[in-house]
This record gives structure tokens, sequence and C-alpha cells, in this order.
């Protein structure tokens, strides 16, 4: 009799200790609320639109160098980063695959970069980052990387591989 309770028993109790997965709306929301705080601890009031959910509009105020727009948005686990660095010397193009080897020297390494000279000779900044594992300091050594202004702790990531 104690082997058929155990048996009946069994797939109940196998049932309970299964692990539900995450609900990836829950760590998406998550994830958005953090980076929405983040933001707003450096300062920024963010453009957000109720079509785009999960993306944020900022700039920087243009004091010392002219205002820098960034789109950061989460998508598939990352946050991404979009910014234009406007007017860049055609005699600089070369230095830009010394982009990477700038975020090898603060620690990013597994992060993907790419810099693209579009038509006007102005240059495209994209940066991705999991999200699920990014920290407060990496996001914003991001952020002011890809936003930097002359009187920011971050100069502008061009300018560190044009000095």
């Amino acid at each position: 009799m104690r082997l058929i309770v155990i048996l009946f028993l069994l797939p109940v109790a196998l049932a309970a200790q299964e692990v539900k997965p995450p609900d990836p709306e829950a760590a998406l929301a998550a994830q958005a609320a953090q980076i929405a705080v983040w933001l707003t601890e450096e300062g920024f009031d963010p453009l957000t639109y109720d079509d785009e959910p999960n993306t944020w509009y900022i700039s920087t105020t243009g004091d010392n160098m002219g205002a820098v727009p960034c789109t950061l948005y989460l998508c598939d686990g990352f946050i991404c980063f979009q910014s234009i660095l406007v007017s860049i010397p055609e005699h600089s193009h070369g230095d830009l695959g010394d982009l990477a080897g700038v975020l090898l020297r603060i620690g990013l390494e597994n992060y993907m970069v790419k810099a693209v000279i579009n038509d006007y000779n102005n240059v495209e900044l994209e940066a991705e980052f999991p999200a699920t594992s990014l920290s407060r300091e990496d996001f914003v050594t991001a952020l002011w990387l890809m936003l930097g202004t002359a009187d920011s702790e971050y100069p502008r990531i061009i300018e560190n591989v044009y000095r």
C-alpha cells in the first residue's frame, strides 16, 4: 500500500519542484525600469513615445561641443546605443579601427561596438551590451563614451582615438 501511495504522490511532488521559467515580459519591464532610473541618476530626462516601448531619446546640452543625440533601446536581451559624431575630419578615418582598442583598454571587451562613416562625413556609432548582466558602472561608462563632452569624466570616444 505504501508503494502505491508513493507512486501516486511522486508526480505531484516533482511538479511542485519544477522551476517555472522567468516571464520574459516581466524581465524586460524590470530592465527597462532599471535603465530609466540610471538615466535619471545621470541627469537625463529622456524622451519616450508610447508607440516605441523600451526606447529612450537623450541628448547632451551642447555647452562645449554642440549637442550629441543618442538613442537607447532594449532588444532581444541587449541594450543598444546609437549616436552620431558630427564632422569627423577625413584624415582621421584610418583611426576608426582603434575604437575597439579604446574599449578593450577600459574593460568592455565583451560588447559589440560598430563605427560607420556615412555619406555626410559623420561617424555613426552603435554599441550593444547584454542587458541582463550590465552593471550600472558599465552602463554609465558606455553612455558617456557615446555622448561624452569635453567637460565629461569620459571624453567622447572618438576624441580618445584622435589625441
